[in-house]
């Protein structure tokens, strides 16, 4: 039930005073700093939460708690506490959000199975993160209010969460894995010229000769695809 802290070097960091919790860090770790204050927020498999300062003692005091982790948590990062939260999505069909402040907010979603994977970013470019779902082979995006965005039926099963890209271009697409081919989706819900593509993991987009060339890489089976995107 430890966090510890290292250096780039592989060293402990001098002066960690992360106290041992009840039950242990399972979901990723963030740090982000407000007014001057550094904030590291790790949340507990228990649904706890701990926020602490730079040197692991606690910083505030969260007595509300997160559904148990059964999806992935994601922060927003806010102008300040009130408007900073932690959101994930629990086993009743809820989108259940974690304010900093320690409020908590619940929020029924209707259409959308209990066993859906969740995800969280801003998927039409409007500076408001939307809430992503994906089930079976159907994808949904509803916006903060409630409002359906985006759906789409799949040919297969969708084996991995959405993912968010943005692009050389400024632009945002949206990636989707099913058993053995890859999606690249706009924001206008429309497929990409050339897609899908052969391919069953998450992938990664970026210029990775330094050629102005953006590259899509992916695995299937035993090998690694590198694709151009035009």
């Amino acid at each position: 039930n430890m966090v510890y802290n290292y250096t780039a070097e592989g060293n402990k960091v001098d002066g960690w005073e992360y106290i041992s919790a009840e039950s242990p860090a399972t979901s990723k770790i963030w740090n982000f700093a407000l007014s001057g204050k550094d904030y590291i927020v790790v949340p507990l498999k228990n649904g706890k939460v701990k926020v602490i300062e730079r040197s692991g003692k606690d910083r505030l005091k969260i007595e509300n708690k997160l559904p148990f982790l059964s999806n992935e948590v994601y922060l927003k990062v806010g102008n300040d506490l009130n408007k900073t939260y932690l959101v994930t999505y629990d086993t009743l069909g809820n989108v259940v959000k974690l304010f900093l402040n320690d409020k908590k907010e619940v929020i029924t979603i209707e259409n959308v199975p209990k066993n859906a994977v969740f995800n969280f970013f801003d998927y039409n470019n409007d500076n408001s993160n939307d809430y992503v779902f994906i089930w079976n082979n159907q994808l949904k995006i509803i916006d903060a209010d409630k409002k359906e965005i985006f759906s789409s039926e799949f040919q297969s099963a969708i084996t991995q969460t959405p993912l968010y890209f943005k692009m050389p271009d400024k632009s945002s697409k949206i990636g989707v894995v099913t058993d053995n081919q890859i999606y690249l989706i706009n924001k206008e819900g429309k497929t990409e010229q050339n897609f899908p593509l052969l391919g069953s993991t998450p992938f990664s987009i970026a210029d990775i000769n330094n050629d102005k060339t953006t590259n899509l890489v992916v695995a299937d089976k035993r090998m690694i695809y590198t694709y151009v995107l035009k």
